[in-house]
């Protein structure tokens, strides 16, 4: 014989986990700006703005990716402020206010470059997080039965920045009067210890500086032609040696051929570039068949044409690729995330893309989207020869998916929003 069920508890009764998530509303302000303070106050690693101003608003290369950082860094603490009690206007004022301070405190810090567009996007994130919360607990809470547009809508926008992944990676090679570097001495660069003994192109020698007739090379680059790159090795740099590149005019990049601690590294000129987003590498991991230091050695480099392809000597042509769930990277990317972290990083982009879908998703009606996601990571590699499918992808959705369902269940309940949205109904 079985005991009987427990009686439920009684209508209008907080719970325990109501209780305790009402006890952490307070704290929530601080748990979120620690993550800011720790990322903002600490000395930078690199110089990439030095031609950014203290009243610039897209500063640098990368300007829109570390808006968006900076917009995406404050949305938590704004969140926070939101589940306080806070209207968006005071949030705006806080953020602002905590903003000014950090971007004081970085004038003081090595290779930290404070502006007051940084404090824009920052205020900005705050202010977001804060109308997220107040917009309503329809945010947290699974849509209703007859109403699934917000979740297809979600749906369609992931499915759109999967598919923007190989068009951002294309390459975009600017038009002009070209110019060739052996192992150029560049700030920000290592020096290549080596020797660049040849370089040609199409049949045709690659000579240091400019390049006759105009848009040579540019053209022969489009076409996937591949450039031939023969070097003599030397001792293994610490960071990024140029080897070859080839500029536009003097400086704007638009092949580069290089060395580093322990891959050989191909970059090129993408419309992700021209978006002032980040851009990732493309890494023959370990270094080419062959390379060893006093040697020869002929390496063959084509882009796009079928692909980033290299060959070392003798060996056949690699077709080097990035994994179709990489979109992190064009808003922060680095040799150590990529070569430590990648494809994790790869698996907690695809699974926070997809908790709406099962916090938004009732049963099975997470399953159409996340669905459709899978067989975009799996299918745009074979439309696109610069993606791999990879594994994280895949995996990523599926814990999105079962993250969002947790949370619906249990956190929504914390702060006492459990229950389908009448609203979709």
């Amino acid at each position: 014989m079985t005991d009987p069920p427990a009686a439920p508890a009684p209508a209008g009764r907080p719970t325990a986990v109501a209780i305790a998530g009402r006890l952490a509303r307070p704290f929530l302000p601080l748990v979120a700006a620690a993550p800011i303070l720790w990322l903002t106050l600490m000395p930078g690693r690199t110089t990439d703005v030095l031609d950014a101003t203290p009243w610039c608003l897209v500063c640098g290369t990368r300007g829109i990716a570390d808006g968006l950082l900076n917009v995406a860094l404050f949305l938590p603490f704004g969140w926070a402020l939101g589940a306080n009690g806070w209207r968006p206007r005071h949030a705006l004022a806080a953020g602002l206010l905590l903003s000014v301070g950090i971007e004081a405190a970085q004038v003081f810090l090595p290779n930290r470059f404070p502006g007051i567009g940084d404090v824009l996007y920052n205020g900005a994130g705050a202010a977001v997080g804060a109308l997220a919360w107040s917009a309503g607990s329809a945010w947290l809470r699974p849509a209703g039965p007859r109403s699934g547009r917000r979740l297809w809508a979600w749906g369609g926008l992931g499915l759109a920045a999967l598919l923007a992944t190989p068009l951002l990676l294309a390459p975009t090679f600017p038009a002009g009067r070209w110019a060739a570097h052996w192992a150029p001495r560049w700030e920000g660069y290592d020096v290549f210890q080596g020797r660049v003994l040849d370089v040609w192109l199409d049949g045709r020698p690659v000579r240091p500086g400019t390049v006759s007739p105009r848009g040579w090379i540019r053209g022969r680059l489009l076409e996937g032609v591949a450039i031939v790159v023969e070097v003599e090795p030397g001792p293994a740099p610490q960071n990024l040696a140029p080897v070859f590149i080839a500029t536009r005019g003097e400086r704007l990049l638009g092949l580069l051929i290089g060395v580093d601690d322990r891959d050989l590294v191909i970059r090129y000129r993408t419309w992700s570039d021209r978006l002032l987003l980040d851009r990732p590498d493309f890494r023959f991991p370990g270094r080419p068949e062959g390379w060893a230091e006093g040697e020869r050695v002929e390496l063959t480099v084509a882009v796009p044409g079928r692909g980033v392809r290299v060959a070392s000597g003798s060996a056949p042509p690699r077709t080097i690729t990035i994994p179709s769930a990489r979109g992190w990277s064009f808003l922060i990317y680095g040799k150590e995330l990529d070569r430590r972290w990648g494809g994790w990083l790869d698996l907690a982009w695809m699974t926070l893309w997809a908790i709406p879908l099962g916090l938004w998703g009732t049963g099975r009606r997470a399953l159409g989207p996340a669905a459709v996601w899978v067989v975009a990571l799996l299918a745009v590699p074979l439309a696109s020869v610069l993606l791999s499918p990879g594994w994280a992808g895949a995996a990523g959705v599926a814990l999105g998916v079962a993250a969002g369902r947790a949370l619906s269940a249990g956190a929504t309940r914390a702060l006492g929003l459990a229950g389908p949205d009448p609203a979709a109904r």
